[in-house]
């Protein structure tokens, strides 16, 4: 059971909102409305200033909570879930309240069981995915891991809230990229790339949807600030569900999202190198507005698999048409070279981040530079 709740405690008077959350839970224990109680107090003084949105807090019920992944269950007494703001094939991300401190954060909301998979599967996958993305939390371009909470039912991660939308957004919001905006994403998706092999872990779905901006505004793409390019990360990986921990036998099992995915991945035969693939097809279509593969995004959404592994296998790259034009020599050789169908002669991470295509847009530090933005708005 759940009470909706506001998150505007002024728009509310304090004694009719306690009468409305009491009247709400009347039908659990004292003990139990005691918790409601508090829970709520704590969640007026956290979100005085906070923007308003309706809010779900569980009451507590009388069936034990079992920990399948040894997770803490009283998500309630930190946090509180708030509006959707995203769904994703195995999830919901959720508008959070950090009921200690007040901050808005992301919470992710996935089953125990996904789909066909049992459920034992699916709590593997779940563990694997959170282990990888605490793995990765020295990398300074991974979203910060507040906590993971499981329900009888459910699991809950908890992250920070980047407000800057993803990079397919930003892709649909304003098209095509200029060069100089698709080389600083390039260099920033690599830091999160080199530290996964550094790791021994395949990122394994490198696309759009899964890089935020920090901040829709505050970032070296739309701000006059060049500044903003040595500070705070402004570009963070959030999703590693796909990521694998690499051994030195090379996978079998296709994994990712199809149009971004190599062709040896449809071989079943792959090894790091195809997180380089999925780079170049990521900054293809950032640029190009496009797949490499097909004219319009409709034409790709009808593909089915088999075609799809079809044509990455043996189609030709176009780079002769509308931005290629226009793009820099370097641009293209690096583009190429992520894009070449023998991954033992495709571009590693160490020669990418060493092209001279990113020194090239990458600008030594200069506190006083006052170069423009990257997109206009």
């Amino acid at each position: 059971m759940a009470v909706e709740v506001l998150l505007q405690p002024r728009s509310l008077p304090v004694a009719r909102h306690d009468r409305r959350l009491a009247s709400s839970s009347s039908m659990v224990g004292g003990a139990q409305a005691r918790t409601l109680f508090l829970q709520n107090r704590l969640l007026r003084r956290a979100t005085r200033s906070s923007v308003r949105c309706w809010a779900t807090i569980p009451v507590p019920d009388s069936s034990p909570v079992i920990s399948d992944l040894g997770w803490p269950v009283d998500f309630a007494q930190h946090y509180v879930k708030g509006k959707l703001v995203g769904q994703g094939s195995f999830g919901s991300v959720y508008l959070g309240i950090d009921l200690h401190t007040g901050k808005e954060v992301a919470v992710k909301v996935m089953p125990k069981q996904r789909g066909k998979l049992t459920k034992e599967r699916t709590l593997q996958k779940l563990a694997k995915e959170v282990g990888i993305l605490q793995k990765m939390q020295p990398c300074r371009n991974v979203v910060r891991l507040r906590g993971c909470f499981e329900s009888n039912e459910e699991v809950m991660v908890v992250t920070d809230m980047c407000k800057g939308g993803d990079l397919q957004k930003l892709s649909d919001d304003h098209g095509a990229l200029p060069e100089r905006a698709v080389a600083l994403i390039a260099y920033e998706v690599l830091q999160v790339v080199e530290k996964c092999h550094e790791l021994g872990i395949l990122h394994g779905d490198l696309k759009p949807a899964n890089f935020v901006l920090s901040d829709r505004t505050q970032n070296p793409l739309f701000s006059n600030d060049i500044n903003l390019l040595f500070g705070a990360p402004w570009l963070l990986a959030i999703d590693f569900g796909c990521s694998q921990y690499l051994t030195p036998v090379r996978f079998s099992k296709r994994t990712g999202t199809p149009v971004y995915m190599a062709p040896e991945i449809f071989d079943r035969d792959y090894h790091w190198e195809a997180d380089m693939w999925s780079l170049g097809i990521m900054l293809y279509q950032l640029y190009a507005r496009r797949f490499p593969f097909w004219r319009t995004y409709e034409e790709c959404r009808h593909a089915k698999l088999d075609e799809v592994a079809a044509l990455v296998a043996d189609s030709p790259l176009p780079f002769d048409y509308g931005p290629w034009r226009t793009m820099s020599m370097e641009g293209l050789d690096f583009m190429q070279r992520c894009l070449v169908r023998d991954y033992t002669q495709r571009m590693t991470v160490p020669q990418a981040l060493n092209h001279p295509w990113l020194s090239q847009w990458l600008p030594e530090y200069d506190s006083d530079s006052d170069s423009p933005g990257i997109v206009g708005v």
